[in-house]
Parts: C-alpha cells; structure tokens; sequence
C-alpha cells in the first residue's frame, strides 16, 4: 500500500510516517498542496493523509480538486488530518469528499482503522466512495 502525506509542518509528517511504516505502509510526503497535487499527477497512492491548514494552498482545495478530476485518481481515499475539530470544519471536509476525519494528535488505533479501510477500498474489498 502507498500513501501520500500532505502536510506543511515536517514533524507531523513524520510522526505519521513512523505510524504508517509500522503497519508496512510505503509512504511519500509533500510539505504543501501544489507539491501534493503534481505528485498525484505523476503516481498512484492508495490513500492520501492530508492537512487542512496549509499556507498558499489549504487541504480543502487539494479535496475539491482531486474530486473534481475526470479519471480513476478522483477516488483516491482521502484521510483528513488537522488539529481543527470544530464540527463545521468536520461538515466541510464531508462535503468536499474525504473519506475519513482525524484529529491531531492522531491515535496510531483511529490511524491504523483508516488504513485498514483504505487498503480494503483499493483492493475491491469495499465498494468504491467515489
């Protein structure tokens, strides 16, 4: 499985590399949303952790855009990661199409359901959200 973490501050991507690479997790990062958005272009992730707060180009746009591409890429697994836990923040994200919301710190047990859930979703287990 390959994920793709988004997310401008370079110790919230690691801390969820560690995570994910202890559940056998290949993982690639991009610090901010132009760089995420060419390196889903380029390649195929099963599941995309993404901030919300980014500078330039926040995560909700990042959401929107790849929801709103023509190819298979637009139902990529999208998992949410912020600090912002507001309801109304949890409600946009939804509308925009995230697969799941979680909260920083991220509980390596709600991480780890997420991915199993993702893991399932590309491998035809589950059908797709798209």
């Amino acid at each position: 499985m390959r994920a793709l973490v988004v997310d401008d501050s370079d110790i919230n991507r690691q801390v969820l590399r560690l995570m994910l690479e202890d559940v056998f997790v290949e993982v690639e990062e991009a610090d901010g949303g132009s760089t995420a958005l060419a390196m889903i272009e380029a390649r195929d992730y099963d599941v995309l952790l993404l901030d919300l707060r980014m500078p330039r180009l926040d995560g909700l746009t990042i959401l929107q855009r790849i929801r709103a591409r023509e190819d298979a890429k637009r139902a990529l697994h999208v998992i949410v990661v912020t600090a912002d836990g507001l309801q109304e923040m949890r409600e946009r994200a939804a509308s925009a199409g995230s697969d799941a919301f979680l909260l920083k710190p991220v509980a390596p047990e709600a991480l780890y359901e997420c991915i199993a859930l993702a893991a399932a979703k590309a491998h035809g287990s589950i059908a797709s959200a798209a």
